[in-house]
């Protein structure tokens, strides 16, 4: 995907733009698809205007709707694999049940997808944190959940065309897709409190991931090249991969002090 594609939305500010707008553009559909008069042009600009402050033109909002290449088909190709004909005379020719089967699906492995840490992992990384070594500890009574943004996460897995920032790599699932992860720079949850926010997120294949989160590996925060706590380590990593996403310093200085040591 060209790089120029996004610059229909201003996505810096609403980094969801394209993930929302499709998933209401699928509601218009289903709505169109059982009967109701609906324009899908006007309504969708409208819940761009009212939602995201976002005001789409009308040939943006046309746009969005063709048959062969839009950002909508983008979008489903990169997080699932799947292929979406977002024009809804095709979706006539098929009818409701075909379309709502597809959406079915579309939702199901985007939602796998969306799933980078389990609380499991996250909870030993805790500990770690907190000098605390052995088992997981595992909570009866009380549970705490760390919630997650994940249509930042999946949006910004699709801005990279599901590939590590480090160095490109990503694995095909058995029900099509391919999977990465997203790292959160300064960690969620306990003692770190990192945000859940853009500036503080790389994308990142599982490697590299866990070697972020151990600090093996750190991006320097002036240079934002990737050092290693070792020579063996630093010649299996890459340039950092930044297109229109930009980190935090304040982030980057926190791991590199914190978890990398230097």
């Amino acid at each position: 995907m060209e790089e120029q594609s996004l610059e229909r939305f201003p996505w810096r500010d609403h980094p969801d733009a394209v993930e929302l707008g499709l998933d209401h553009y699928l509601r218009l559909i289903e709505r169109r698809l059982r009967g109701e008069n609906v324009s899908l042009v006007q309504a969708l600009r409208e819940f761009y205007q009212r939602e995201l402050g976002i005001a789409l033109r009308e040939t943006q909002a046309r746009g969005l709707m063709h048959r062969e290449s839009s950002v909508f088909i983008d979008y489903v190709q990169q997080t699932t694999g799947e292929r979406l004909i977002p024009n809804v005379e095709y979706w006539e020719t098929l009818g409701l049940e075909a379309f709502l089967d597809w959406r079915q699906r579309f939702y199901s492995t985007r939602d796998v997808v969306a799933v980078d840490l389990d609380q499991e992992r996250l909870m030993a990384i805790e500990n770690r944190s907190a000098g605390r070594e052995g088992p997981v500890e595992r909570r009866t009574t009380v549970t705490r959940q760390i919630y997650r943004d994940n249509a930042l996460s999946r949006f910004l897995k699709y801005l990279y065309q599901s590939q590590c920032q480090i160095c490109r790599f990503s694995f095909p699932l058995p029900k099509g897709g391919v999977y990465v992860e997203c790292h959160h720079i300064r960690p969620l949850g306990n003692p770190h409190q990192g945000p859940d926010i853009e500036t503080n997120m790389l994308v990142l294949c599982p490697n590299h991931h866990a070697m972020m989160d151990y600090g093996t590996i750190a991006i320097h925060p002036e240079a934002l090249t990737v050092e290693g706590i070792r020579q063996m380590v630093s010649e299996h990593v890459g340039p950092l991969s930044l297109r229109k996403h930009t980190l935090a310093k304040e982030f980057l200085e926190y791991h590199y002090m914190n978890l990398f040591g230097r």
